[in-house]
């Protein structure tokens, strides 16, 4: 399993590299991600950086995608560090629902 440095050492990678994102050859990983497994696992790793704030996750998707593991966690965990600065302390909830279409 991928430490938090390993994913970081990936994405930071990925990013320098200018050329890759610009040609349209940014690399995704193809790989089944259990989408209520990686929003706890955003959730903790967040709360450990945000001290502050109580970060919960309510709700349950129960549902797997293939997708980048790596970069939706990063697209989780930019959404939660953009939205804890506008609500001063306290609680942060992330909730998952399943809907179909």
């Amino acid at each position: 399993m991928e430490t938090q440095i390993d994913k970081l050492i990936r994405l930071v990678e990925d990013l320098l590299d200018v050329s890759k994102i610009q040609a349209g050859k940014l690399g995704y990983r193809q790989e089944r991600v259990d989408l209520d497994a990686l929003l706890h696992e955003v959730a903790d790793t967040m709360q450990q950086i945000e001290a502050t704030h109580t970060i919960v996750v309510r709700g349950a998707t129960s549902c797997s995608l293939v997708g980048d593991k790596d970069r939706l966690g990063q697209v989780f965990t930019n959404l939660l560090s953009n939205a804890i600065p506008g609500l001063g302390h306290g609680l942060v909830y992330c909730r998952g629902n399943r809907q179909t279409p």
